[in-house]
């Protein structure tokens, strides 16, 4: 059976249908209305319907023109279709709506264009896509498709797309991965809004989905993403996002993640993997934007990219372990804010380039993790650890970009923490490496097994750090003048090494605990050296060379064991050493 329906209508009040019994396929409607305040509702019950297509037929028509129009399409069985040929289904006009309904499996919406053209009075179109599959004995069969959207908005008020596909996998696996996935954007097209105050929502439901294009043009736009593949992890079976686009000012995207696998394995790790940030990627480009995501799940990877100023992205929360995580920024004023990361084996990666950039991470709580934070120019960044075995690296500034006044604030709590990411202590890209003038580091360790090395080159130099646990290495490096550095350190078998270059530079450092080893070396004149030790069985070293240098060391409390050697050369240099117990030694030469 065959039911073809055609009505032009310039203000009349429409209603089209076609009913057939299940059994029955090959249904089709085109339909036209040019006028306002017109409505169609057209139900198709069945397989192989379609509305705006007739095989064969040399005209394609699924048309509203006017204002204040309204569209409900509803299919209900397997591979019917709205809109997939020719200019698909077209609203033009303002303050037009559009419901478009399909259930069960294979279904296809291609085009659906709505262009607001009111001048005077806002536009405001709105369009509602739903797609819903039944319990399925395998995912290959349910594969619905939204193609492409576009949305013009020529006024003030905004245009409002939601999209919503979901369907029901139970414990079935996926053969063929994209071509068994839910999909929106595809086959070249995309998700198109243009226009300022636009809203796009899109969710997915299910195993294999794939959001592959999505783009807004404009300000104070909004782009809502929500993704669940039931934790059904793998390459084949997890959800994707790749390609969200905005342009404009004051935009903002909020992502959601749940379930393993999504993201269809990009970035590949290692810090995220150095910030290329080149799949699964969220692309925002103007000023004062926002891109936020959450993720819960294992396995998932996801990048966000702004590029202008006074930018914001971040993580709202992740839940779950091997997650890979990038953030590029570019412009000034941006800022990154990880609220909480309660997880294992997870790898971000962050960069930002301008000036006055922020980067916080208030919780990074787990076992395994690998962090990279790289700013270039005058910044703050802050990053508090909770748990064992985690590798941080943070860069400030480079030979060719060094920035001034840039602020490191690490806090570390746990077992075995480092900066040795590659397996070699010394590297160069090993460490908290701050380049520039006046920069600003502050650790603090609370924890054992650490090895950390940190590194500033400029001048000004203030760094201040505190540690308390045992078996702690750490080694420091300041370059040029007029440098500061604090050690304030408590516990048992820890390995320090400072070295300070230039002119000018002071030392204070304060040890408790036994058996620590500590070498100071100081290059240059006018540096001085304040030293205070508190247990037993320690040794230390100190080098000063060059003139009029200081250096001033106690070693109190009744300690007992420990050994000191001081040289120093060069001319009016004075060495003044302390020592209070049994069985303390010291060795000076100038």
């Amino acid at each position: 059976m065959k039911a073809k329906f055609l009505l032009i209508s310039s203000v009349s009040f429409a209603v089209l249908s076609s009913a057939a019994s299940a059994s029955d396929v090959n249904n089709f409607v085109l339909f036209e209305q040019d006028g306002m305040r017109n409505s169609a509702t057209i139900k198709q019950d069945g397989q192989l319907n379609s509305v705006g297509f007739e095989q064969g037929a040399t005209a394609i028509t699924a048309t509203q023109s006017g204002d204040y129009n309204d569209a409900r399409l509803s299919q209900t069985g397997n591979n019917n279709a709205i809109g997939t040929t020719g200019t698909g289904f077209v609203q033009s006009g303002k303050s037009n709506s559009a419901n478009l309904t399909q259930n069960q499996n294979n279904n296809v919406i291609g085009t659906v264009t709505q262009s607001g053209q009111g001048t005077a009075t806002p536009t405001q179109n709105a369009l509602t896509i739903t797609q819903g599959s039944a319990s399925n004995t395998t995912p290959d069969e349910s594969a619905n498709i939204v193609s492409g959207v576009s949305q013009t908005n020529q006024g003030a008020t905004a245009n409002t797309v939601t999209i919503t596909q979901s369907r029901q996998d139970g414990s079935a696996t996926v053969a063929s991965g994209t071509a068994s996935a839910n999909r929106i954007g595809t086959d070249g097209a995309a998700i198109l809004q243009s226009g300022a105050g636009n809203a796009l929502t899109l969710s997915q439901t299910g195993m294999a989905n794939r959001i592959l294009a999505v783009e807004q043009t404009g300000g104070t736009n909004e782009i809502s993403i929500t993704q669940d593949n039931g934790n059904s992890g793998g390459e084949l079976l997890g959800n994707l996002v790749s390609d969200i686009y905005q342009s404009g000012n004051n935009n903002e995207i909020a992502l959601t993640m749940s379930g393993d696998g999504n993201g269809a394995g990009g970035l590949n790790a290692r810090f995220a993997s150095d910030i290329g940030v080149t799949a699964s990627t969220v692309y925002q480009d103007g000023d004062s934007n926002e891109a936020y995501f959450g993720i819960t799940g294992d396995d998932n990877q996801f990048g966000i990219k702004q590029i202008g100023d006074l930018n914001s992205a971040g993580i709202a929360s992740m839940t779950g372990d091997q997650n890979e995580v990038a953030f590029s920024q570019n412009g000034n004023g941006n800022e990154i804010n990880i609220t909480s990361i309660n997880a294992n084996d997870i790898d971000l990666g962050a960069l930002q380039a301008g000036a006055g950039n922020t980067a916080n991470i208030d919780e990074l709580k787990g076992d395994s993790n690998a962090v990279l934070l790289r700013q270039y120019g005058t910044n703050k960044l802050t990053l508090s650890v909770d748990g064992g075995t985690n590798t941080l690296r943070a860069e400030q500034g480079t030979a060719a970009s060094a920035g001034s006044k840039n602020t490191i604030e690490v806090s570390i709590k746990g077992t075995g923490n480092s900066t040795d990411y590659d397996g070699t202590s010394n590297g160069a890209k090993n460490g908290l490496l701050q380049s520039g003038s006046n920069n600003m580091l502050a650790l603090e360790i609370k924890g054992d097994d650490t090895l950390f090395r940190t590194n500033q080159e400029g001048s000004g130099q203030k760094a201040d750090l505190t540690i308390k646990g045992d078996t702690n290495k750490v080694s420091i490096s300041q370059l040029v003048d007029g440098n500061d550095l604090t050690l304030d350190i408590d516990g048992d078998l820890n390995n320090f090494a400072a070295r300070q270059d230039g002119l000018s530079n002071t030392l204070i450092a304060g040890f408790k605990g036994d058996a620590t080893m500590f070498t100071s070396i100081q290059i240059g004149d006018r540096n001085d050296i304040t030293f205070d030790s508190q247990g037993d069985n320690g040794s230390v070293n100190f080098t000063q060379t060059g003139n009029d240098n200081t250096l001033i060391s106690t070693i109190d409390k009744n300690s007992t064991g420990n050994t000191q050697s001081v040289v120093q050369s060069g001319n009016y240099n004075i060495a003044k050493l302390t020592q209070s117990g049994t069985n303390n030694s010291v060795t000076l030469n100038q």
